[in-house]
Formats: structure tokens, C-alpha cells, sequence
């Protein structure tokens, strides 16, 4: 009987041991084509944005500064169509098609730092409109930052050292249809995306271009911490043993 007894305990245990470390996944999504509270309305402004308990918030990047370092741009929102961004070399009331993320001369990038609900979530997708005809390759990456990271005369070049990962890149035809780009799950709190940030171009045919419409992501549950587990665990097992003690309980087998 005790035999029984320990093996009924042992796989009980083991079961909610695994469902307390199973992270759990909860879906965000972040809709760049409507919403969103914008701070500012020059060069350096953002953009923030709302879902479920997790807050996006949205810069805008190019490397105008000396030795193309970054320089802050100024972030906007086009309804329907998402988000653009203008340089310092276009000036910040800049018009089509200079208001999207470009190559064009000078690199654009857009930053998202998430905060609030886990510390990190998995990079789903994010879907791009280049909002005409133009070539639609993309620069990424993704990685663990300080969300008051300021880019101002970094390059990238260094955004290993401030904490992103690898560059990644994708490469699409020229087409005028939006796009969905996946970020293969990679987990982190923030996403730096841009035009091809390996080519510039001022021949129109080989501009890429885009404005951001959404991004997707998993929210990723904390998992429980090693002590918590044990005490758990310790809990069932004393409640079983005292439950195996008590006078005319009978284990069924």
C-alpha cells in the first residue's frame, strides 16, 4: 500500500510541478493604424500604445548624425495606413514618400520597448505597407534593453553592446501589397526595425519603403521561482502523508 501511496505521490507531484514551470503564452497585438497617444510633435516625440496589460512605445531613428550615427526622428501616425517617420534631413513636417521608413539617402529605423504585464515577450510578426509601389526589404533586430535606452550618437554597429541580438534580414520583391514579416519568436522587450540597413539607394526602383501597420507578440508568463516550487511540492507532500496517517483511511488501488 505504500508502495501505491508513493507512486500516486510521486506522479501527482511531478504533474503540477510541470504545469507551475510551463510558461504560458497570452497573444498581444498593437493596431499602428489607429489609437496610440503621442508625446510631442517634433524630432524625438513617441508614440505609445495599449494591449492587455502590456505598453508599447514607439521612436523613430535615422543615422543622420556624424559618421551616420542616430539622431532621434520624429515618429507619426497615418490612420488607415500606420506608422511613418521623418529625418532630420527631411524635416519634421516631411511629405510623401519621405513620411515612411526609408533608405532613401539616410537609414530610418523604428523602435518598439514594451513594458508593463512580463519582462519579456516572444516577436511574433509585424505587417508593413509600402504604401505604393517599392521594394520591401527589411533589417531587424530584437534583444533585452534598458526601455530608457536612448540611440543619440550610438550606430549600429553597437547594438550588441546595448543589447540586441543579431541582425536579421529579409528580403521581398517590390510590390505595392503589405507584407507580414515573422520575427521567429525571438524573445526580448524590444524591436528595432528598418529598411534593408545594409544598402542605400537614391534610384527610386531600389528604395525600399514602408509604413509600420501592427505587430504581434506573446506575452510570456513568469515562471515560478525555484523556492516557490519546493514549497509547494513539500505542501502536497506533507498534506498526502498526513492524510495516509489519519485512523480508517484506506488508499484505494
Amino acid at each position: 500500500m505504500d508502495t501505491i501511496l508513493r507512486r500516486k505521490l510521486t506522479l501527482t507531484l511531478t504533474l503540477t510541478l510541470l504545469c507551475l514551470a510551463a510558461p504560458a503564452h497570452a497573444q498581444v497585438y498593437f493596431d499602428f493604424t489607429s489609437g496610440g497617444v503621442t508625446s510631442g510633435s517634433s524630432f524625438g516625440n513617441s508614440i505609445t500604445f495599449t494591449s492587455g496589460d502590456v505598453t508599447l512605445k514607439a521612436t523613430s531613428w535615422a543615422d543622420t548624425g556624424a559618421n551616420d550615427t542616430f539622431e532621434s526622428a520624429r515618429i507619426r501616425s497615418w490612420a488607415s495606413y500606420g506608422l511613418g517617420s521623418c529625418n532630420r534631413n527631411e524635416g519634421s513636417n516631411c511629405s510623401n514618400p519621405e513620411h515612411q521608413f526609408d533608405n532613401y539617402g539616410d537609414h530610418d529605423y523604428a523602435l518598439f520597448v514594451l513594458t508593463g504585464g512580463t519582462s519579456e515577450v516572444l516577436f511574433n510578426t509585424i505587417t508593413l505597407d509600402p504604401y505604393n509601389t517599392w521594394d520591401r526589404d527589411v533589417s531587424f533586430w530584437i534583444g533585452t534593453i534598458d526601455p530608457g535606452l536612448d540611440l543619440t550618437g550610438y550606430d549600429k554597429m553597437d547594438l550588441a553592446m546595448l543589447g540586441f541580438g543579431a541582425q536579421m534580414d529579409v528580403f521581398n520583391s517590390r510590390s505595392s501589397a503589405a507584407i507580414e514579416i515573422a520575427l521567429n519568436n525571438i524573445s526580448g522587450n524590444a524591436l528595432l526595425i528598418a529598411p534593408n540597413a545594409d544598402q542605400t539607394s537614391t534610384y527610386y526602383r531600389h528604395v525600399d519603403r514602408f509604413k509600420i501597420t501592427g505587430l504581434e507578440a506573446e506575452e510570456m508568463a513568469r515562471v515560478p521561482e525555484p523556492a516557490t516550487m519546493f514549497l509547494f511540492g513539500g505542501g502536497l507532500l506533507g498534506g498526502a502523508l498526513i492524510r495516509k496517517r489519519r485512523p480508517g483511511l484506506t488508499v484505494e488501488s
